[in-house]
């Protein structure tokens, strides 16, 4: 164990060190959630939690495929259904059962891939859903700048946007699905066997060719109807003329082979449609209430749906790590909530700028920030602003004690003030025939009693196929007479006949399903288009982050904000777009004005040497002059700052502010001596240890007066300044010094 230790230490602490510093969190729609700032510059690591799911994406796609697959498998195998009817006449049975088995095995696929799928019918089919499933398994429904989204993803300089000083983060969805469908309409449409499709033109489609169909679906309608035994040869040479001419019609010939037609009867569950992403809407003129074949799927146009390409859902911006003079907030808007991070919580200096990041912000929503007030503010950061507090309250508590103010009357409104407080949802009949040798005019009635109980008898045939060669030939012989001979050769001259008449209208309903079908098709369809591609990628973003900026504010205020959002949403009252605003968001921000001079004052301590003096001579009359030293070391001293950098009065950091740099707090101070001004001066270098709270140190400098005397009488005196030692000084604010007297003075 103690061998592999530092080995694995050593790959924790790799792994650790290359974790990435900066992380987002996306909810299902692309928008942000929440955010960490980069702590360096790009490129950098990047990590991105959110709920795209590709697998799952896939999962939801499959199951929607399968669900259509299976349905139509059904349908085409239904033998009480038009659909098998039609299909085995459209493309023959044996076609038919091919096609059904292919769209068995690719829906086996689609729930187990390791599922063998032989497609000849299908080819084209398949192999756009076999590269629907490969951009799916590389993570291809979702990219972060052009890449696969991942859970780690790289940002690199190429997306940094040095007018905002932020990075681009472009959340695309690619339309997978939209591709599999284009792609699977652009080797299908155009091929050989579509030519008669292809040469259609758009313009007659719904006239000319939709007319010609009409005209034949009229033209069975008129011949159906009626029975075989009322049937004649005029009717019977229509129906084969019809036939002929629906096996001529240009439509009909198109989708009879069609690979174009087999690879898309899946889209809509095996209802035959010549443009299966496109129905037109119903309308009454053109017979709303017409009967139809099928119960077909909801009127509306896929085609805008199926081309959409790739969406931008987001374009989210990440603030650069150089933000020494920039303060970010951050409003997450989820809908009606709205998450806020990063608030500003401690004063902004007089040189930074406040930007506002709003995400999430609406593809046609317009943001305003908005300045709502400004109140002003002492300057001071808390210790100042406390220690001021601790004075001024010790002072009042001095001034309560005193025997002439009404202490417990004081606290006693204090207390009774605080009392109150407190509020909180889818031909086969048989003919039996007798062998029995009878009386020609006896037969021929036998012969019409076992037709009318067969339900053969057919007037027109009774009578025109004693016309017939072979019974004719009989009658010229003179056989009439010979009964069973003449009888046998007249059935089956009836019989042959007969058998024509009910192949015509079993192929005048075959014409009339195929006709009927093709035409609602036509009528409910427009032309599929020459060519369908993905439309490319809107430049606009569903959602974005929209950045507002308050700008330096160096003054000592307390700034109120408001966001206010524009926008248009639907009035159903008036039926129209209407325009409106919201307040999206407010904050306060406190500023601090950068100051180039400060005034302090402090109780001074002198290091004295050994010359330092003050001399006071008096002159008495008739008598030696007095003369008065003084050595003052300690005193009260206020004096002016000047700084080698402007400062920031509000930071509260002690020593050293890793926002400012350390010499802001550096300043030449001169001071002088209170209340003795003229005497005493006190030039040195100041250290802000918090700002407002200096420690001073220089020189006590002094007037020093130098006299003559003679004779007890003053003859001459000189005025110099010298150096009394070194001083050491802790200053503040002067009103808060002189609170502070007045607490001793009490």
């Amino acid at each position: 164990m103690k061998k592999w230790f530092p080995g694995w230490l050593m790959l924790f602490l790799l792994w650790s060190i290359t974790l990435p510093a900066q992380q987002i969190t996306l909810d299902s729609n692309g928008r942000v959630t929440q955010m960490k700032l980069p702590d360096k510059p790009a490129p950098f690591a990047i990590s991105i939690s959110s709920r795209f799911d590709n697998e799952a994406i896939w999962r939801g796609v499959s199951d929607a495929l399968s669900e259509k697959l299976d349905a139509t498998v059904r349908n085409l195998k239904d033998t009480g259904q038009a659909y098998l009817q039609y299909y085995d006449q459209l493309w023959t049975t044996t076609v038919r059962a091919q096609v059904v088995k292919e769209l068995e095995a690719i829906g086996s696929w689609l729930k187990d891939e390791q599922a063998i799928v032989t497609a000849v019918h299908l080819r084209p089919f398949f192999t756009a859903l076999q590269q629907l499933r490969a951009a799916a398994g590389n993570k291809g429904f979702y990219e972060l700048n052009g890449r696969p989204l991942g859970s780690r993803n790289t940002v690199t300089t190429d997306v940094y946007d040095d007018v905002v000083n932020a990075y681009h983060l472009k959340i695309t969805a690619n339309s997978l699905y939209n591709k599999f469908l284009t792609d699977l309409f652009r080797t299908t449409f155009p091929l050989a066997d579509n030519s008669g499709l292809n040469q259609l033109s758009a313009t007659d489609f719904n006239t000319t060719t939709e007319t010609a169909l009409k005209t034949l679906l009229d033209r069975a309608q008129q011949l159906s109807g009626v029975h075989v035994n009322n049937m004649d040869s005029a009717r019977q040479d229509a129906i084969f003329q019809l036939d002929a001419d629906v096996n001529a019609n240009p439509v009909v010939t198109a989708v009879q082979g069609s690979a174009y037609f087999k690879n898309w009867v899946w889209m809509r569950k095996g209802e035959p449609t010549i443009n299966p992403f496109e129905l037109k809407a119903k309308d009454e003129a053109r017979g709303r209430q017409r009967p139809r074949q099928f119960t077909r799927n909801e009127n509306k146009s896929l085609l805008g749906e199926m081309t959409r390409g790739n969406r931008l859902l987001n374009d989210i911006l990440l603030p650069a790590d150089d933000q020494k003079n920039v303060r970010n907030i951050h409003y997450f808007r989820l809908g009606a909530a709205l998450n806020k991070t990063n608030e500003i919580k401690t004063p902004v200096r007089g040189n930074e700028n406040v930007k506002i990041n709003m995400h999430n912000t609406g593809q046609e929503e317009r943001l305003e920030l908005l300045l709502l007030s400004k109140e002003a503010h002492s300057g001071r950061n808390n210790f100042v602003t406390g220690l001021d507090t601790s004075v001024s309250m010790l002072l009042r508590v001095i001034t309560l004690m005193n025997p002439t103010a009404s202490l417990w009357g004081t606290v006693g409104g204090l207390l009774g003030g605080a009392k109150s407080a407190a509020e909180a949802e889818a031909f086969t009949g048989a003919m039996l025939l007798r062998d029995s040798v009878r009386p020609v005019t006896v037969i021929w009635s036998a012969l019409e009693t076992d037709l009318r109980k067969l339900n053969m008898y057919n007037a027109f045939l009774f009578e025109s196929s004693k016309k017939c060669p072979d019974v004719i030939r009989l009658v010229h012989e003179g056989k009439v007479d010979e009964g069973e001979t003449y009888i046998r050769h007249y059935v089956e001259c009836y019989m042959k006949a007969y058998d024509g008449f009910a192949t015509a209208l079993e192929r005048l309903s075959i014409d009339s399903l195929v006709i009927a079908n093709t035409y609602t098709a036509v009528w409910e369809s427009n032309l599929p288009p020459s060519d369908v591609s993905l439309a490319p990628p809107s430049a606009t973003p569903l959602f974005r982050t929209e950045i507002l900026e308050t700008g330096e504010v160096d003054e000592d205020v307390t700034s109120k904000y408001a966001v206010r959002s524009y926008f248009s949403r639907p009035d159903t009252a008036a039926k129209r777009m209407v325009k409106d605003s919201l307040t999206a968001a407010t904050f306060s921000i406190k500023n601090g004005k950068l100051k180039w001079v400060d005034v302090s004052a402090g109780l001074a301590f002198t290091l004295p040497n050994k010359y330092y003096g003050i001399n006071t001579v008096t002159f008495n009359t008739n008598a030696a002059p007095t003369i008065t030293t003084k050595r003052e070391t300690v005193s009260v001293v206020a004096g002016l700052n000047i700084y080698v950098a402007r400062i920031n009065m509000l930071d509260d950091h002690w020593f050293h502010s890793p926002k400012c740099p350390f010499y802001s707090r550096l300043s030449f101070f001169v001071g002088l001596n209170i209340p003795d001004v003229m005497n005493h001066f006190y030039p040195g270098i100041s250290y802000d240890l918090i700002p407002g709270f200096k420690l001073v140190g220089g020189v006590h400098l002094y007037r020093h007066t130098k006299y003559r005397i003679r004779n007890n009488a003053e003859t001459d005196k000189t005025v110099s300044l010298h150096d009394a030692g070194p001083f050491l000084s802790l200053n503040i604010s002067p009103d808060i010094l002189l609170k502070g007297f007045n607490v001793f003075k009490k």
